[in-house]
């Protein structure tokens, strides 16, 4: 893993960084700052993995990626479904996956990507955390 002193910015100059306490990350509404520029690993589970992906890969500043999350989730939630239970004991989608689907290609295309690219590794590490669609009952 990347240290803190070794945290690159725009162009690949070190940053100036403080490493003899905590390093935070708090998001407000000052300079745009990119997260993936300063932390070594943005991680994250359901739309906190989608979050994560926008920091991280699409190197999304604070403002962009709030800006971002609030379009998908209105064009997600907006109308929601009913959890059915089916026959066999699984679980039926809440919402409609090809909403999510198109929410999310919007983010990417807005961002100058192709869903079909590969995005390129930087200094940042990511992971998100996710089950497969079906879901076991285990009684």
């Amino acid at each position: 893993m990347q240290s803190q002193e070794t945290a690159t910015g725009g162009g690949g100059k070190p940053k100036d960084i403080n490493t003899d306490g905590l390093c935070l990350l708090s998001l407000d509404r000052g300079d745009a700052v990119n997260p993936c520029e300063i932390f070594d690993l943005i991680g994250g589970t359901s739309t906190g993995g989608l979050i994560a992906i926008m920091l991280g890969r699409l190197e999304m500043d604070g403002e962009q990626c709030i800006s971002a999350y609030r379009r998908m989730m209105r064009t997600v939630f907006e109308d929601p479904k009913w959890v059915k239970l089916g026959l066999r004991g699984n679980i039926k989608p809440t919402f409609d996956s090809n909403k999510l689907k198109e929410a999310i290609s919007k983010v990417i295309n807005g961002c100058g990507f192709k869903e079909t690219d590969q995005f390129k590794t930087s200094g940042c590490k990511l992971f998100v955390c996710a089950t497969t669609h079906e879901t076991t009952w285990i009684t």
